[in-house]
């Protein structure tokens, strides 16, 4: 992150909080990400990884707050590998991406290698010409026939309210995997 803002000009990424900030202001339920890593897929990209991140103006600057933990846009990724698998006639799963949140507080050692790890999977199952690292300083691209993915980043807004359904969505699967859970035991007596 800190590269991000290292290789930016101040006026670029001011004119890019701001007018996300005044869209913020109109919409409602909205909150800042940072997004980084790219994956492009039938014209379409997705973030890979993101993070929210509280904004505040005060003044001539904005006052940027990242939460402890990055999210792995798992469904993202993994409509994206089905796609693939389609088109290609193959199989198999990214097995890196199993957990949809990354705790900051939990990582031990560079928090970038972990998510490097996670890259270089994507890019061996997308069979791409090179693995994209999330700590490298220069922008980067790498591709195969079908898959782009690069290794920018971008700030962003997004409907809160869509993260808290994906959220509970979570937590009720995890229930429901536990077979000792009442709320497991009450959906099964209303099946």
């Amino acid at each position: 992150i800190r590269s991000f803002f290292d290789d930016l000009q101040i006026a670029d990424i001011y004119s890019e909080l701001f007018e996300l900030e005044r869209s913020k202001a109109i919409l409602d339920k909205q909150e800042f990400y940072l997004y980084f890593c790219d994956l492009s897929f039938g014209g379409i990209k997705y973030p890979i990884f993101y993070i929210p991140v509280s904004v505040s103006r005060q003044k001539e600057q904005f006052i940027l707050d990242f939460d402890p933990q990055v999210y792995i846009n798992k469904k993202a990724i993994e409509y994206v590998a089905q796609e693939y698998n389609a088109q290609r006639d193959g199989g198999g799963t990214i097995k890196s991406i199993t957990e949809r949140k990354i705790y900051l507080s939990e990582e031990t050692g560079i928090f970038t290698e972990s998510l490097d790890k996670i890259l270089q999977e994507i890019s061996s199952f997308f069979d791409l010409d090179e693995v994209i690292r999330v700590s490298e300083l220069e922008s980067k691209v790498a591709r195969s026939q079908l898959v782009k993915i690069s290794n920018e980043y971008h700030f962003s807004i997004f409907d809160k309210s869509d993260e808290a359904l994906v959220n509970d969505y979570e937590d009720i699967l995890l229930q429901l995997e536990d077979t000792d859970s009442v709320l497991a035991g009450a959906f099964n007596s209303l099946i």
